[in-house]
């Protein structure tokens, strides 16, 4: 009898589930598959991650050619000579640096081209 009530039980349980899911559409599109798959199924998760792994490519072929700032900053203490007439202890300086590159031969734009057609 216990089996039986068991069986009922888990019967009642995936009939009630199916009755919650709309009933998918005869031509199934990619979208509405997409969307009715779990979102941490492996292979979702693993396309995700690729395409998120080629967006990275893109963009740093992208910034290749891109301005670059760089801050440099040094502090230093010094005991300075005894003729000297600046008596000062400070011997520290700061940077900064703008830089773009103008042209790289194409470079830059293959490696663009190749980060496109990777993703």
């Amino acid at each position: 009898m216990r089996v039986f009530g068991f069986t009922l039980l888990v019967w009642v349980c995936a009939v009630a589930q199916a009755a919650e899911q709309a009933p998918l559409p005869d031509p199934l599109s990619l979208e509405v598959a997409l969307a009715s798959a779990p979102a941490d199924l492996p292979a979702l998760e693993l396309a995700d991650a690729q395409r998120d792994a080629s967006d990275a490519a893109l963009a740093e072929a992208q910034s290749i050619s891109g301005v670059r700032l760089d801050a440099i900053g040094r502090l230093r203490y010094i005991e300075p000579s005894s003729i000297a007439p600046n008596r000062d202890r400070n011997d520290s300086s700061a940077r900064i640096a703008l830089s773009k590159r103008l042209y790289d031969f194409g470079y830059s734009a293959a490696r663009e081209t190749a980060a496109r057609h990777a993703g």
